[in-house]
């Protein structure tokens, strides 16, 4: 049985309460990429996000493992 757990690399966007106007290039939200234990410390991160900061998920980029960065 392999108990490894397999590192996440992740770019997470967030919707924001700011109203952001796309005409004038200023968004409504923000991101920013981060390495997670797996996928379930993510899950956290990201329910951590909306119940202490009140940001809510908006999308979420998975980082594809070509140079083996793990």
């Amino acid at each position: 049985m392999n108990t490894y757990k397999k590192m996440i690399k992740v770019t997470l966007q967030f919707h924001s309460a700011y109203k952001g106007d796309w005409k004038l290039g200023k968004a409504s939200g923000w991101g920013y990429t981060r390495t997670f234990n797996d996928e379930q410390h993510m899950n956290n991160h990201i329910a951590y996000m909306e119940r202490e900061k009140g940001h809510t998920i908006d999308e979420v980029w998975i980082w594809k493992d070509e140079n083996n960065w793990r």
